[in-house]
């Protein structure tokens, strides 16, 4: 309780928005192994923000059941499957484990009265395409993608993507879905944030967030 009056007193009043260090820059890998980048905001030293560190596919219900549903169809007279639709939904951010121990490794290695405060603020971009890669899946999933997906900004916010593919595509996808190892296609998304350096002056920096679709495939096998 002590900890937390001291870091209220230390954020100026009315504070609406982070100004963070760019020197501040500290990354720090909780027991779960992902890594996590941290920045101190300029108002309160000991206030620490994290950006997004990893996509995953968002889960429901206590059992931790992903959000992804593959279901295929096929022709009454041949029994060959003709087509399917893919869907998931995919979000950021650390959960409650996650942050509490990248704040006690924080403040193991560099600031004993850190607080993690939670997300930087950051802009997504929209503009880019999602999947990326070079071999065939990355073709069928880019042609057969039907939403043009809202990339999430904040943590627990979904992206849902949707994808519905024809008998001319699903042969090679099914190969995927049942050896996913073989492919090297990514999810990727791209985040804006600012920092202010020494000098004062504000600095747009950019980090990009993939998930491979082997670990997507994976899940609806």
């Amino acid at each position: 309780m002590k900890l937390a009056l001291y870091i209220l007193i230390l954020m100026p009043f009315g504070t609406t928005c982070q100004t963070l260090v760019e020197g501040s820059m500290l990354r720090v890998t909780p027991a779960d192994g992902a890594e996590v980048t941290l920045y101190s905001a300029h108002d309160c030293e000991h206030c620490y923000y994290y950006l997004p560190s990893c996509l995953r596919i968002s889960t429901k219900n206590d059992k931790g059941t992903p959000e992804a549903s593959f279901v295929t169809w096929k022709d009454d007279e041949t029994s060959k499957t003709t087509g399917g639709i893919l869907h998931f939904l995919v979000e950021w951010g650390l959960k409650a484990e996650q942050e509490k121990d990248a704040q006690r490794v924080l403040r193991s290695v560099r600031d004993s009265i850190g607080v993690i405060m939670g997300p930087v603020t950051v802009y997504a971009d929209d503009s880019s395409t999602v999947i990326d890669g070079n071999d065939k899946l990355s073709g069928i999933l880019i042609a057969s993608l039907k939403n043009t997906p809202s990339v999430p900004s904040t943590p627990g916010a979904k992206m849902a993507l949707s994808f519905r593919f024809t008998d001319k595509e699903i042969e090679d996808l099914l190969f995927y879905v049942h050896h996913p190892e073989k492919t090297k296609t990514d999810l990727k998304v791209s985040y804006s944030y600012t920092v202010q350096t020494t000098s004062g002056a504000l600095q747009t920096h950019t980090t990009t967030l993939r998930l491979p679709f082997r670990q997507i495939l994976a899940t609806v096998k």
